[in-house]
């Protein structure tokens, strides 16, 4: 029996080329995906349409109306009030929301939980971000999240979480073609809360044995072309979880630094080939990788082959699993693979109701 794709509208916003590279997944395994976007991307991803503000409105209503699936991005609708989504949960259709972390990240939990990644002045208002995440859940059938620090802001909100790898947006690879002397990439979306002046400070530190190029703000392409040319990657700091580019440098057969914390890492990400650092052991480990040759191509082989895990069409079919699955679906957190959905609760009740209405923070996500 031939299984019916579902016609799936993704947007509006884009986040690191994952919004585009999902439809890439689903439209090669024959669905009718489609990636509306509010604004065009600063570093170039691409998309099927970029709305103007009178055509949001016309495409919500038409995607509500029309669409199988609508699977938001990055904790917003394309119509205000959430008007698209009820109106597609009202007739049937499937609604899920991919949060990215700053639309869903509280910051008074941060910095409980999760001291490393709370860069944000503790003055911060968690309110408006609370308020988003209770209407969201009110609405959406599942809530989609990529690892454990995510998972302990939006679980406790939706009846339904899923753990799902981001998809990664596919470019052509060449192989490293590293320069002499080696040469040190790192390419921060904000430099400010990626730890860009502790990781200058320690090249400054370590000399002339390395060149230091920082990107910041250019388009994915150079971005791109830039990883053939470097020896390592330092993707960001003060951080407890993985970035895209550190996945891109994978993909590209370069080895890469970083802080994340491996508690809170979801279970697919358990043997992810990143040599852990943090501000204070980035200087020796970074000296000791560019000093080892076969540490620096084991890597590569590792990291190539993990980001398998990643690649648009196979994170799509999980992706086409939690589609049918949401609605229907017992309350709970899941893990969403290409083969299955299955049950993964790291959080007992109680807990989750403290995290949900903010009143109490203990414990580490485990």
């Amino acid at each position: 029996m031939t299984r019916t794709m579902p016609s799936v509208a993704i947007g509006p916003m884009e986040a690191a080329g994952c919004a585009a590279a999902l439809g890439v997944g689903l439209r090669a395994l024959g669905s009718d995906a489609e990636v509306a976007v509010s604004f065009a991307h600063p570093f170039g991803y691409p998309a099927d349409r970029v709305l103007s503000r009178r055509q949001r409105v016309a495409y919500g209503l038409r995607a509500a109306q029309m669409r199988d699936v609508l699977h938001y991005q990055f904790g917003r609708t394309w119509l205000p009030s959430l008007v698209d989504a009820r109106l597609a949960r009202a007739r049937g259709a499937t609604v899920a929301m991919t949060f990215h972390g700053n639309d869903c990240r509280l910051y008074d939990l941060t910095r409980a939980l999760f001291p490393p990644a709370a860069n944000d002045p503790p003055a911060r208002d968690d309110s408006p971000v609370r308020e988003r995440l209770r209407r969201l859940a009110g609405v959406c059938h599942a809530a989609i999240v990529k690892d454990l620090e995510l998972l302990a802001y939006v679980a406790p909100f939706f009846e339904r979480t899923y753990l799902l790898p981001l998809p990664l947006y596919p470019v052509p690879v060449a192989e490293p073609t590293p320069g002499d002397p080696p040469v040190v990439l790192h390419a921060p979306s904000d430099p400010r809360t990626k730890g860009t002046a502790i990781i200058e400070a320690t090249m400054a530190s370590l000399g002339r044995s390395a060149d230091l190029r920082v990107l910041s703000g250019v388009a994915h392409d150079r971005v791109q072309a830039e990883l053939g040319r470097a020896t390592v990657v330092v993707d960001q700091l003060n951080f407890v979880s993985i970035g895209i580019f550190a996945l891109e440098a994978m993909r590209a057969g370069v080895p890469v630094l970083a802080e994340y914390d491996p508690r809170l890492l979801a279970p697919y990400q358990i043997d992810v080939p990143v040599v852990r650092v943090t501000p204070e052991s980035l200087g020796d480990e970074l000296e000791a990788l560019l000093g080892d040759t076969d540490r620096r191509r084991e890597l590569g082989e590792r990291g190539r082959e993990y980001v398998a895990r990643h690649e648009p069409a196979r994170v799509a079919a999980a992706a086409l699993r939690i589609y049918e699955h949401a609605p229907g679906a017992p309350a709970g957190i899941y893990e969403a693979t290409t083969d299955d959905i299955r049950r993964f609760d790291p959080m007992p009740a109680a807990e989750r109701e403290e995290r949900r209405t903010g009143r109490r923070h203990t414990g580490v996500a485990s």
